[in-house]
């Protein structure tokens, strides 16, 4: 273990993953939370829909911020935007969490690049300092930053609902007379009444989430070290940046990864608002959702920590294609199933092995980008950021109007078309490094074959 913090690469990896751990352990939970605190009036689902589509310019303009203000600096103006927001789950209205909402999805747009671009930054500084292979180490990185990071889905929810099963007594749940699963529609009864007895429970909640953010504040301000945007964006000027991420899209490589990248967050929205209200809340009382989610984040970390090594062996698009295969199943069992207390197993077993499937994504995602775009790392991650709020957005959108099943059937669609783009996308990159590949034999032997002859002064 003490050799992982002997170099300064991987000492910035593990503070900025406990950073991220600290201050995710706050939002992951209230997020969770979300559809069924706040239901009235669909405030909660709203808040999150607000939230990921403010994230859909910013992430655009990240490069730019990158280069205006720096990658540390970004990183601390986004602890404090997530601090604002916890602070305003307070007092949950209109005219509070929804500006919060915009304020923080604006900044986690920067975020989110910013984070790629440090762990591709320190991977890149390793491979040349060691002279290895780059993706050795984007793996083994982003492997660390994805291990720590998930334990945020685990220490968050274990403590929302450690905290609301105190309460537990004041919650109301019927006779279990409704019905629970796809066939959840906006303004559905699901039976997850939380009694507002209980607004002391979520006062010191939110109070014990508020510190966590500060504590991840406090760690990234001392302990982060700084570094600078790559030599392609100082050379750009603000316009250029600005417009970086839609000249991104001209690569067809990209262009065929946008699918994908909107599935993999569409997907996951499904999660945090869909099942959780439909699946956890319906059946179980909202008092579970942290301890279903706890079992996420266990899974999530665990796997986190093997991804990484297991795709030295099998390569990104076979452990790629798992997630998708995974995702199908989970999918096709969602809209079969009808969910009710005794099938509590069931209930905890789903989010599992959606976590298996996550884990691969955001592990192997990062690494695929890093590997076929590693002279444009902030647009290429900027756009990724773009792309996944779109998702995000339109998932939580979805949720407002649209039944669970619709949503459900939507996701299925988006896993053939992204099979059949991410196919397309490395057949594509495996033939341009081909070609790049004989261009540098012809140059080479070229350069070989005209051998200049130097003759001395005195011949």
């Amino acid at each position: 273990m003490y050799r992982c913090f002997q170099d300064r690469e991987s000492r910035g990896t593990y503070v900025l993953s406990t950073s991220f751990l600290c201050v995710y352990t706050a939002y992951l939970a209230i997020q969770n939370l979300q559809s069924s605190l706040n239901k009235a009036g669909g405030l909660g689902t709203t808040s999150l829909a607000v939230l990921y589509c403010s994230g859909i310019l910013s992430s655009s303009l990240a490069p730019l911020a990158i280069k205006t203000v720096g990658c540390k600096n970004v990183v601390i103006a986004a602890w404090l935007c997530h601090v604002i927001y916890t602070a305003t789950n307070f007092y949950p209205h209109w005219w509070t969490l929804i500006p919060s909402s915009v304020i923080l999805g604006t900044t986690s747009g920067f975020l989110w690049t910013t984070q790629g671009v440090y762990l591709s930054r320190f991977s890149f500084s390793l491979s040349e300092r060691l002279g290895t292979d780059r993706n050795i180490h984007l793996n083994r990185l982003n492997g660390i930053f994805f291990s720590i990071y998930h334990v945020s889905g685990l220490s968050g929810n274990i403590i929302s609902s450690t905290v609301l099963y105190q309460g537990s007594q004041n919650e109301t749940r019927g006779n279990f007379s409704h019905v629970c699963g796809a066939d959840i529609c906006p303004g559905s009864p699901n039976g997850d009444n939380f009694s507002e007895s209980n607004s002391t429970l979520l006062y010191i909640l939110l109070g014990i989430f508020l510190v966590c953010g500060l504590i991840g504040l406090l760690l990234t301000v001392f302990l982060l070290p700084a570094i600078d945007a790559s030599l392609h964006m100082q050379s750009q000027s603000v316009g250029v940046s600005i417009l970086a991420c839609v000249r991104g899209l001209q690569d067809t490589r990209l262009l065929l990864l946008a699918p994908v990248m909107v599935f993999v967050a569409f997907n996951e929205g499904i999660l945090w608002a869909d099942y959780m209200k439909a699946y956890v809340s319906c059946p179980l009382g909202i008092r579970m959702v942290g301890f279903v989610m706890a079992v996420n984040g266990v899974v999530t970390t665990g796997v986190s920590l093997v991804v990484g090594r297991i795709a030295k062996y099998t390569g990104r698009q076979a452990m790629l294609a798992t997630g998708l295969i995974i995702n199908a199943g989970i999918a096709c069992i969602m809209l079969s199933w009808q969910p009710e207390p005794n099938h509590i197993v069931y209930i905890f077993l789903i989010p599992a092995f959606w976590a298996l499937a996550g884990s691969i994504w955001k592990i192997q995602m990062n690494v695929t980008l890093a590997a076929m775009f590693p002279d444009r790392l902030e647009t290429t991650f900027a756009l990724f950021q773009s792309l996944k709020a779109c998702g995000y957005a339109s998932s939580f959108m979805f949720s407002t109007t649209t039944c669970v099943s619709v949503k459900l059937y939507t996701t299925l669609a988006l896993i053939l078309i992204s099979s059949i783009s991410y196919t397309a996308t490395e057949i594509k990159h495996a033939r341009l490094k081909s070609s790049t590949y004989v261009l540098e034999l012809v140059v080479k032997a070229a350069g070989t074959a005209y051998k200049p002859v130097i003759v001395s002064e005195g011949e």
